[in-house]
């Protein structure tokens, strides 16, 4: 990847880049894992605003191997996000809404043009942040759907990882979570617990089931952490039920 970023103001921030390859999750033997692309990356990113950040951006993906000619695509969208200390409490409120549409691209087979997009509000107080959000990629009537194909995916609808490439119908997630971090000093300063609950459903067509995600994780030293995750998937007839465990340990210098 090649890039740069400019500020012409102090508030605004310009981004653009050019990739010519993508390894992804899947590993070299995969069709989907190493892609050769010429894809174009646009973000303007202005902070001037006190409630919040408004960030517009194109991604225009032109994926050069046969077997991912279909997820050759045109993405415009829009992000507001930010948050908001209410009165004098310790409490803050937390927001966002994206709106993002896109279309077939390149050498793609599909013709078609999907909307995605996203509201969440929350709340954050001691350590303590509570969050709801409904989260849409939608479907051209059933035949082509909103794809998010250099996203880091596990991070997104579930960590059961059931949804790495978004079905035709489409994918609407309804979720809330709940997370602390332990902030008194002692042995647990740091410690960070979190639950999510996703219910997932079809923009176009039924019930996809729906998950709970559960992690405990800590920063143990200056540079190193570790984590226990679990996910359980319900699929409701979907797909297969599917649960997953990880233990981590990470280091970052």
């Amino acid at each position: 990847m090649a890039g740069i970023i400019t500020k012409p103001t102090e508030s605004l921030t310009l981004t653009g880049g050019y990739v010519w390859n993508v390894n992804r999750i899947f590993g070299d033997d995969h069709p989907f894992g190493d892609l050769d692309t010429n894809t174009f990356i646009l973000n303007a990113k202005f902070t001037g605003f006190e409630l919040g950040n408004v960030t517009a951006y194109g991604l225009i993906i032109d994926l050069n191997d046969a077997p991912v000619f279909g997820l050759s695509s045109k993405t415009f969208g829009a992000r507001f996000d930010g948050k908001h200390k209410l009165g004098d409490s310790n409490v803050t409120a937390l927001y966002e809404a994206e709106f993002a549409t896109q279309s077939d691209s390149a050498d793609s087979p599909l013709d078609y043009t999907a909307e995605y997009y996203h509201f969440s509000a929350g709340l954050s107080a001691n350590g303590l942040t509570g969050k709801i959000g409904y989260e849409v990629l939608g479907s051209d009537g059933g035949v082509a759907s909103f794809q998010t194909p250099l996203a880091t995916l596990h991070k997104f609808n579930g960590w059961a990882d059931k949804f790495l490439g978004t079905p035709a119908g489409g994918l609407e997630d309804f979720y809330g979570s709940i997370s602390y971090k332990v902030g008194a000093d002692g042995p647990l300063k740091g410690l960070k617990f979190d639950a999510i609950y996703h219910d997932f459903s079809a923009d176009v067509g039924g019930d996809y089931g729906n998950e709970v995600d559960l992690q405990v994780s800590k920063k143990i030293s200056k540079h190193y952490y570790a984590g226990l995750k679990f996910a359980d998937y319900n699929s409701n007839g979907f797909a297969t039920d599917t649960r997953k465990i990880w233990f981590t340990i990470g280091a970052n210098f």
